[in-house]
């Protein structure tokens, strides 16, 4: 077959051969392809020929040069991918771009040096510079007077203005405009340009350079907005008014306008007495006496009048100027309006009515005496009696009665048991055993008699009576001083109890207490012990085992039900169980029968009472309560649920397919399945992987199929192979797709379209082997090179435009300006306001500097510096870029644009260096001196320097008052009102005053004219050092507060009225009430709180608070509930005793107890009743009959209505009556309750 060599015709020809079984030789040159069929030659990209012997030309290139070359700028293009070589100064795929701004040379490979936005020849790196620079490489400004393209031009401006290097634009400096720079500002502006509009005001001049403003009188501030501050006026406002009494000044003349009240040129003269208002021209109005104030015309009222013209009189309880003052009279006395004096009531006197009548007067003037006896208080008003404590009557001659006592014999006496009460104090007398202040406390111990005064004689802790010393023996003994012990079977107070023990039990004379006979416990030896316990005081433990129980006297045991044995330590035999393992177990397939209740325990896999029944196919083990967990049709075992697998299953419940590689019943089974093929876990039959096919897989599918058992038709095109498993197609290069029928989209090529094209900026690639075809305006292999040279567009043949070193579009020509030009080819330059690229930039040149249109750089106006030209020269500095040097002299400022001085006040001259002649001051020395009496005129501020004893601003006045000595600049240090010497300030003092100053008040106890006279006040009142008069503490009165506060009174001046509640007492002072015992708050209003009581409720009530009431209050005593006795309810009622203070008997028979609050009879065991004298009813016993009497298996014989134990017959023992087998009886006893592995853990006795 032509084409294909091989027994079978399987293989291609081999390269270089052809034809029938490749017998031919190829005669391809320069690497092309021999088809291997017919022997024609694919020649490869470049060349051409039948034998591909010739290279491509005329512009072509690729392969058989069917391709059109693209390059241009006179670049040559490579004939096997057309990639065009290009020229000095191009770059770009097809050499159309020219050099990027920066490069220039072969392949753009060079760097450009050219500076401040020159162009770069991009063929031999040459720098052509923008207006405004110079130098090879453009490094240098224009020099200055020059400017332009290489600084050929001249400059023109005038006025020390600046030159631009790259425009030529004059930048004038402040103050002048034009083009040139050459007129002068209009009057209303100033500045850079003469753009800043002037905003001096009230007609100031403006200063054409900097806008500062020259003030026309009366007016100051940096635009002359303001007028002069009060008290100046003139030019800069630098004159001080001299208005006196707070005149108005007016700004710029100096004359004064008076206020209301005042007159004359400097107004300084006060309005005659009849007159005020504006210019004194007003009639005053005023009545009785009263001053008219000079300014408003309002009156000022003598003492004792009021009203706007003063012709009203004050009303009650006010009086003198204005009635300001407050009537100080006390106690509803009357009060004079004009000098406040006080007209008293009855039972008052003193200045102020605030002193009550002396002790035994009463009435007007308290000039009546008063009848009252045995220390009674009369009443100052109307003379009634205010009896002292025990008496009563009109006039307090009579006695209290018996049982009262106190103030009006209002107050009931307290004294308790019997005791004497005296009427005036409530005192109590105590009568014999008692003591305290009420009489309610006993004798201590030890003591007794009247005043607890004698010694008690008894023995062994007997309580003494505190009344006669008689004895109250303790429990077990007797005698008149307790000195004898009880007789036998006698017990207690005085021996009167009789013992209780039973069971012949022995009772101690005390306490009463039963020493017991073996077997017996309890308070009166009635009970019998505890299970488990036996013997004297039921100390000896039981030796009794499973719960069997044990006789309290001797320990024998009687067996609970599945033991048997002295100790009841035996289980039952097998097959046997209950009491004395009498009963026969019916328990099967080998179950387990329990020996207390003969219960069956199933071994695994049985149910049912007696195990007879298996379990069910989906349970197993104990009582088949266990639920199968066997899947995928497994057996459960219905022992231990054990799961047998079906084939192809393996795991405890048969949960898992067979491991990989085998198969079958318990995968034992080895598969053979090859090439990833899938064996069945049951039947071991493999099921092959796409691709594959045959019993165990081995066999690929033949050539044209595929996938599962190779039935499937493959797809594939353009000669791609064939993927049996999936069917996919492995392409030829340039190829892809599903079935490989696409070409390789664009930007892929190769085999499976696998690489990636490498073509840049928009360049198509050849899908077999990734030759690029570049857009215009590139060149290069990848088309990675702009065009070059001044070229752009397709093949960069095309000629730029631009200019002023403008960047040309390799593309389509459009031009990137360098910084400072604009326009469609850059030719022209940034307006003033914008530099940059493109103009985009805003100039932030301020105050008039020019802005350089290439780089923004500023061009400062004189007087400025800075970057931005936003500083003003630094002080002492002036001219273009701040470079003079001021010459001014004594703090004179420097005018920062032509260093003019301005001179402070006070200096003259050019460079301020001159002081003003003698009488002149100020700016300019412009003003005159005022100085009047020889005083000195300064230059700077024109004030004078006066002599001692004047002042003011010409030294015409004498020293205001409060101030003395040179200029009256001292100011005097008097205190207290006191008048100062204005020669040299010396002090003369006020009554109440002293020291050099004037400065101390008088001593503590002294008053008047430097403090000679003595104070009277008493008790700690305070003496008014000017007049003597006394301010008393809280809690006294009187005119020398010699007086306590009368009874029921406390406070200042003793007005105000004690609350006290509760008989508690009133501090006079404070208020304060201090409350008697068992009361308690602010007015003694309260009782204690629950569980306190006494003085000030301190005391802690130790009452039992479970077993009592509230104790009280007062005294703390305790009120016992029902049942509970002792002083603090702690002790319970005694055994036969009930009730409230245990005063009932208890009702029970014989020696019983009964309960200690409701007095119910506690029988004790084996009886029962009302009074406990009825025995248990047959079949019950014990504690309250409640217990039930077993079954007794002898004779059906009832049981002990104490014990429960039977009542055995001859031959029978223990509480059953048991008999025991041979001796002795087997038990045993399961010791874990739950089943292991199906067996019970047992321990046999």
């Amino acid at each position: 077959m032509t084409g294909w060599k091989g027994s079978s015709c399987q293989y291609r020809c081999d390269s270089g051969t052809y034809g029938q079984d490749c017998g031919r030789k190829c005669d391809c040159k320069n690497g092309a392809t021999c088809n291997p069929i017919y022997g024609t030659c694919n020649c490869t990209p470049g060349f051409k020929g039948t034998k591909c012997d010739a290279t491509c030309s005329g512009g072509t290139w690729g392969a058989a040069c069917t391709q059109k070359c693209t390059c241009k700028n006179g670049a040559k293009c490579l004939p096997a991918t057309g990639q065009c070589v290009c020229t000095p100064g191009w770059k770009g795929s097809n050499c159309d771009k020219v050099c990027d701004s920066g490069a220039y040379g072969q392949d753009c490979s060079k760097q450009c040096q050219c500076m401040n936005g020159a162009s770069c020849n991009p063929v031999d790196g040459s720098c052509t510079c923008i207006s405004g620079f110079k130098g090879s490489r453009c490094e240098e400004v224009c020099e200055k007077g020059t400017w332009g393209i290489y600084c050929s031009q001249s400059c023109s401006c005038r006025n020390g203005a600046r030159c631009l290097p790259d425009t030529g634009k004059c930048i004038c400096t402040p103050g002048w405009k034009g083009v040139n720079c050459e007129l002068p500002c209009s009057s209303d502006y100033y500045g850079q340009d003469c753009t800043k509009k002037c905003e001096c005001q009230n007609g100031a001049a403006c200063n054409p350079v900097d806008g500062s403003c020259t003030c026309t009188p009366g007016y100051k501030g940096k635009i002359c907005n303001e007028v002069c501050s009060k008290g100046t006026w003139g030019l800069y406002c630098r004159k001080t008014c001299a208005c006196k009494n707070e005149a108005t000044c007016l700004p710029d003349t100096g004359q004064c306008l008076c206020t209301p009240g005042w007159k004359g040129v400097n107004c300084e003269l006060p309005c005659s007495s009849d007159y005020y208002g504006q210019d004194c021209a007003q009639k005053c109005e005023c009545e009785n006496g009263a001053a008219c104030n000079p300014v408003d015309g309002s009156c000022t009222c003598t003492p004792g009048y009021k009203g706007e013209i003063c012709n009203e009189v004050c009303a009650k309880g006010t009086w003198g100027l204005y009635c300001r003052e407050t009537c100080a009279c006390k106690n509803e006395a009357a009060c004079l309006p004009d000098t406040g004096h006080c007209l008293c009531t009855p039972g008052w006197k003193g200045v102020n009515c605030e002193l009550p009548c002396s002790s035994g007067y009463f009435g007007q003037d308290c000039a009546q005496k008063c009848e009252c006896e045995n220390g009674a208080a009369c009443n100052p008003v109307d003379g009634s009696c205010t009896c002292t404590p025990g008496y009563k009557g009109k006039i307090c001659n009579e006695v209290c009665a018996k049982g009262t006592w106190g103030l009006y014999c209002t107050e009931t006496c307290n004294c308790k048991n019997g005791a004497t009460c005296l009427p005036d104090t409530g005192h109590c007398l105590c009568t014999p055993g008692w003591q305290g202040t009420e009489c309610g406390e006993r004798c201590e111990e030890g003591k007794f008699g009247q005043d607890c005064m004698e010694d008690c004689q008894c023995h062994n802790e007997a309580l003494c009576n505190p009344v006669d010393g008689s004895c109250n023996c303790t429990s077990g003994f007797i005698g008149t001083q307790c000195e004898e012990v009880c007789s036998h079977g006698r017990w207690g107070y005085n021996c009167s109890q009789q013992c209780t023990c039973k069971n012949e039990a022995s009772c101690l004379p005390d306490s009463g207490k039963c020493l017991c006979t073996p077997g017996w416990k309890g308070p009166s030896c009635d009970q019998l012990c505890d299970n488990g316990l036996y013997g004297q005081d039921c100390q000896k433990a039981c030796e009794c085992e499973n719960e069997s129980m044990c006789d309290p006297v001797n320990g024998s045991c009687n067996c609970t039900s599945g033991y048997i044995g002295e100790k009841c330590d035996e289980v039952c035999e097998m097959g046997t169980w209950g009491y004395y393992c009498a009963e026969s177990c019916t328990c099967e397939n080998q179950a387990i029968c329990l020996p207390r209740n003969g219960k069956c325990i199933c071994t695994p896999g049985w149910k049912g009472a007696n195990c007879e029944l298996p379990c069910s196919s989906d349970y197993y083990g104990q009582d088949c309560t266990q639920k199968c967990e066997c899947v995928n049709g497994a057996a459960c075992n219905p022992v231990d649920g054990f799961c047998t697998c079906t084939p192809g299953y393996i795991g405890k419940i048969c949960d898992e397919v067979c491991y990989f590689g085998t198969w079958g019943l318990d995968c034992t089974e080895t598969c053979v399945c090859k090439n990833g093929a899938i064996c069945l876990p049951i039947s071991g039959q493999c099921l092959c992987t796409p691709g594959w096919q045959g019993t165990e897989c081995g066999e690929s599918c033949e050539e044209g199929k595929f996938g599962q058992d190779c039935v499937e038709d493959c797809q594939c095109r353009n000669g791609a192979l064939c993927n049996p498993v999936d069917g996919s197609c492995n392409c030829t290069s340039g190829f892809t797709g599903s079935k490989c029928e696409e070409v390789c989209s664009e930007g892929r090529w190769g085999y499976n379209c696998s690489q990636k094209c490498t073509c840049q900026n928009g360049a198509s690639c050849f899908p077999e082997d990734g030759k690029c075809l570049c857009t215009p305006g590139w060149r290069g292999s990848s088309c990675e090179s702009p065009c070059s040279g001044g070229k752009y567009g397709q093949d960069c043949k095309e000629e730029c435009g631009c200019r002023n070193g403008a960047k040309c579009n390799p593309v389509n020509g459009t031009c990137n300006c360098t910084s400072g030009f604009k326009g469609e080819t850059c030719d022209q330059i940034c307006d003033g306001d914008t530099w940059g690229h493109y103009c985009s930039q805003k100039c932030l040149c301020k105050n008039g500097a020019a802005c350089l249109p290439s780089t923004g750089e500023c061009f400062c106006a004189l007087g400025w510096k800075g970057k931005i030209c936003d500083e003003m020269c630094d002080p002492g500095t002036f001219g273009n870029d701040c470079e003079e040097k001021c010459k001014c002299l004594n703090g004179a400022t420097c005018s920062p644009v032509n260093g003019i001085c301005d001179c402070p006040p006070g200096f003259k001259g050019d460079r301020c260096d001159e002081i003003c002649d003698n009488g002149t001051w100020g700016y300019y020395c412009s003003e005159e001196c005022s100085c009047q009496n020889g005083a000195t005129c300064l230059p700077i501020s024109g004030e004078c320097l006066c002599a001692d004893g004047s002042t003011g601003r010409n030294c015409d006045m004498v020293c205001d008052a409060g101030t003395y000595g040179k200029n009256c600049a001292q100011m005097c240090d008097c205190y207290h009102g006191a008048q100062c010497d204005p020669v040299n300030g010396s002090c003369g003092c006020l009554s109440g005053y002293k020291g050099g100053k004037c400065e101390e008040t008088c001593d503590e106890g002294y008053w008047g004219y430097y403090c000679t006279q003595l104070c009277l006040c008493e008790n700690g009142a305070l003496c008014n050092p000017e007049n003597g008069t006394c301010s008393c503490t809280p809690g006294y009165i009187g005119e020398k507060c010699e007086m306590r506060c009368p009874e029921g009174t406390f406070g200042q001046g003793c007005k105000y009225q004690c609350s006290c509640q509760n008989n508690g007492t009133c501090d006079p002072v404070t208020g304060q009430c201090t409350c008697p015992p068992g009361f308690e708050g602010r007015y003694c209003e309260n009782e204690c709180q629950r569980g306190f009581y006494g003085l000030n409720c301190q005391e802690e009530c130790l009452c039992n608070i479970t077993t009592s009431e509230e104790c009280d209050f007062v005294s703390g005593l305790c009120t016992c509930l029902p049942g509970w006795k002792g002083d603090f309810c702690e002790e319970t009622c005694d055994n036969h005793t009930w009730g409230t203070e245990c005063g009932n008997p208890c009702p029970c028979a014989g020696d019983v107890s009964c309960n200690h609050i409701t007095g119910k009879c506690l029988c004790e065991p084996g009886y029962q009743g009302y009074n406990c004298t009825e025995k248990c009813h047959a079949g019950n016993f014990g504690e309250g009959c409640e217990e039930i009497c077993p079954t007794c298996p002898v004779r059906n014989t009832t049981c002990d209505h104490i014990t429960g134990w039977c009542d055995c017959p001859p031959g029978y023992t223990g509480r059953l009556c048991r008999k025991s087998k041979n001796g002795f009886d087997r038990f045993f006893e399961i010791k874990e309750t739950s089943l292991k592995n199906g067996f019970l853990l047992c321990q046999f006795y």
